[in-house]
């Protein structure tokens, strides 16, 4: 599955949350990979350069690509 979004010439973003990955397509496309390990939905924030740019449930026991196109990189 990560293969589709993280395609040569992405980049990895550093994240501070944990069961979270970031990559960065030279489009300044972002694809969130978010982990919930949970037996309930969580809800998501992302933040970028302190603006709400996502907005997701997580549904229980699953994984998530959250995308937006990023006017700040």
């Amino acid at each position: 599955m990560l293969s589709k979004y993280m395609q040569p010439g992405a980049k990895r973003i550093a994240s501070f949350s944990k069961g979270t990955i970031i990559s960065l397509k030279k489009d300044n496309t972002v694809f969130l990979f978010v982990q919930n390990k949970t037996d309930v939905a969580k809800n998501y924030q992302c933040v970028e350069k302190g603006e709400t740019v996502a907005i997701a449930t997580i549904p229980a026991n699953s994984v998530a690509v959250i995308s937006y196109v990023s006017k700040k990189l």
